[in-house]
């Protein structure tokens, strides 16, 4: 079709406002989006972080694969929510003194094992079997005896790196049973257990009783803090409660909600972003369903 020269200015005058309305429409949704970003991250941060595990200490629920970066093992990523209540078993952000390793904010990743006024041990336990030398076989485990519950009982742990691993560690011998080293020497050694029975079924299924040496969580704490006593999973490689002692709950930055897999290994891949943005949105899709939730 052809336009006159005053039609052909009017059409090129109407595409150029098209094209520059489109834009500011660009704009404004560019803007928009980043000021949501902005907010929420924002919002994010005042309450959730994520963190790079670094180390063996969590193996193999966390690093089961590292990779090594200088001197130092690096796998997988956590988002945390930072809280201090924490219940039994949740992986928790521990922060430690400044002279621990002469850095400022220096925090260390473990598990929440038992809490003040509960009752724990870490002791050998015949399993019901024999060995080829007609001896009986022990394993370690942890015994607990909670708060205002009546009976020890064994926590039968799948997520620890195995117990036949975790066997090899140091034993004390005390009143006929075998202690962890550590355990011994900051606990039993010092006169803060009390004797108490734990009864628990071996691998044969037989119901077995022993005599155990229980230490009261807080009970050598001279403060108001509620007490945490925390191990790592792979109790070869973990330095935590059986010889730095139990730790004020104040001192918990918050509790793993989100393992991202690989997110150090994968950092420079589209993957590895992928995963790693894919909890942030669950978190902050959470956090809109929670928020309406609420509403009255």
């Amino acid at each position: 079709m052809n336009y006159l020269p005053y039609e052909e200015h009017y059409q090129d005058k109407k595409a150029e406002k098209v094209a520059l309305r489109l834009f500011y429409i660009f704009v404004y949704i560019l803007l928009i989006f980043y000021g949501i970003m902005f907010v929420t991250d924002i919002a994010f941060n005042t309450k959730y972080r994520y963190i790079t595990v670094e180390g063996l200490s969590m193996q193999p629920t966390l690093n089961t694969n590292p990779i090594l970066d200088g001197d130092k093992y690096y796998q997988d990523g956590v988002y945390v929510l930072l809280t201090q209540e924490v219940d039994y078993n949740d992986i928790v952000i521990v922060s430690r003194p400044n002279d621990v390793k002469g850095q400022p904010n220096y925090t260390v990743i473990k598990r929440a094992i038992a809490f003040e006024g509960d009752k724990i041990s870490i002791v050998k336990l015949p399993t019901g079997e024999y060995d080829m030398f007609g001896l009986p076989i022990t394993e370690y485990r942890v015994v607990l005896q909670k708060k205002g519950e009546k009976e020890a009982k064994v926590v039968y742990e799948d997520y620890i790196k195995s117990y036949e691993e975790w066997d090899y560690i140091a034993s004390t011998s005390y009143e006929g049973l075998r202690y962890d080293s550590d355990f011994y020497h900051d606990y039993i050694q010092k006169g803060l257990t009390t004797t108490a029975t734990v009864t628990y079924q071996n691998k044969l299924s037989e119901t077995v009783s022993e005599e155990v040496e229980l230490f009261t969580i807080g009970s050598d704490s001279d403060t108001d803090d509620r007490q945490v006593f925390y191990l790592g999973d792979n109790r070869l490689g973990s330095k935590d409660s059986r010889e730095n002692g139990t730790t004020d709950q104040s001192m918990i930055v918050g509790k793993v909600i989100y393992i991202v897999r690989d997110s150090y290994s994968l950092k420079n891949s589209a993957f590895g972003w992928f995963n790693k943005v894919k909890y942030f949105f669950v978190i902050i899709w959470n956090e809109i369903v929670d928020y309406f939730a609420s509403l009255p």
